[in-house]
């Protein structure tokens, strides 16, 4: 297995969204419900933004805001960071780092929300397919050489 698998083999495709008007409350109250730690906010079969838990803490609870009155198309992260299907785990991996995120939008060749990946689902992948914790340390600190695989 390599980093230049596709994607499809660590992305979460049962991804459970909100729609803009949702409120705040409602939305804490799924992720919460789902043990997620982020929703897309959905608009027909795309999507328009995110909120995560670091919105909510950020820009509802830490302000004194009431989240039974807050909407998340108020708070949402835009604009999102997408990436094709057919792309590898590294070009996902490669681009949360460039951009300093933790979740990708992931869409079909039609533009469509077709699921999400986060950096939690690659160092996952990366730990199960090597077996051990000091390879994902080596892997994260860009410390293997990319064309055998194996630490430098």
């Amino acid at each position: 297995m390599s980093t230049n698998d596709p994607i499809g083999r660590i992305l979460v495709e049962n991804v459970y969204t909100v729609t803009g008007d949702a409120f705040v409350s409602a939305a804490a109250a799924l992720m919460v419900e789902k043990r997620i730690s982020c929703l897309p906010i959905s608009m027909g079969q795309g999507a328009i933004g995110m909120v995560t838990e670091k919105d909510i803490l950020a820009k509802v609870v830490a302000v004194g805001k009431e989240p039974r009155k807050v909407r998340v198309k108020e708070i949402m992260s835009t604009p999102l960071l997408l990436i094709p299907a057919d792309a590898t785990i590294r070009e996902a991996a490669e681009k949360m780092l460039q951009h300093n995120v933790r979740r990708l939008i992931v869409t079909d060749s039609g533009g469509r929300l077709a699921g999400l990946v986060t950096m939690t689902d690659i160092v996952k992948w990366v730990a199960g397919n090597e077996g051990n914790s000091a390879y994902v340390l080596r892997y994260l600190a860009g410390k293997l050489d990319e064309q055998a695989g194996n630490p430098t």
